[in-house]
């Protein structure tokens, strides 16, 4: 977006986010949120759903670049923490890493539309343990980004959308398995 590089960003405070899962185990502070995720579950949109993945969100109306550092250590395959665009329980996409092997964890985008997904994904070893993520929309289009260092990003998939409204974080454990996902240096613009 050729306003992001013109415009400043705007940290988040964790505390004015809102909650569309709450955990048992949380920590929140003005700079960062780390989330201890709940046994057997998993992102499905269903904001406000106990069995859905813990997570916050902010609304959004136009367009906007959202970004934010996740730091994880996962102990399962299938654990998973990311970064989601939501319009209802039948439209949204979901952008995080999930824990493949002792080896790998995968980068995947995936999009929910009337009871059909897609994905997309890249694999990355298991040791890097930190990631920079954004979400931009610009228009009908977002782009889903990745860096690891946080001032740059490539851009891992385009996609078209229509009313979207809420973007926010989530972290779920798919088996019966838990861990501490942390969400720091959360910053958003939204275009006048």
């Amino acid at each position: 977006m050729s306003y992001r590089n013109e415009l400043i960003m705007r940290r988040i405070d964790p505390t004015t986010l809102h909650w569309y899962n709450k955990p048992d185990l949380y920590i929140i502070s003005m700079d960062k949120i780390v989330l201890e995720t709940q046994p057997n579950t998993r992102f499905q949109g269903k904001l406000n759903d106990g069995k859905d993945a813990v997570g916050m969100y902010l609304h959004v109306q136009q367009d906007f670049v959202f970004e934010a550092c996740l730091n994880y250590r996962f102990r399962n395959q299938n654990d998973e923490c990311g970064i989601f665009i939501h319009e209802n329980e039948q439209h949204y996409i979901t952008y995080g890493l999930c824990q493949q092997d002792d080896l790998s964890v995968q980068l995947v985008c995936r999009s929910f539309k009337d009871g059909k997904m897609d994905e997309s994904y890249r694999y990355f070893g298991s040791n890097i343990q930190q990631f920079y993520l954004r979400i931009q929309k610009e228009n009908n289009t977002v782009s889903f980004a990745f860096g690891l260092q946080g001032n740059k990003y490539l851009v891992h998939r385009k996609l078209q959308v229509e009313g979207m409204d809420k973007v926010g974080i989530y972290a779920h454990s798919y088996e019966n398995s838990y861990y501490d996902c942390t969400f720091s240096r959360m910053e958003y613009l939204e275009k006048e």
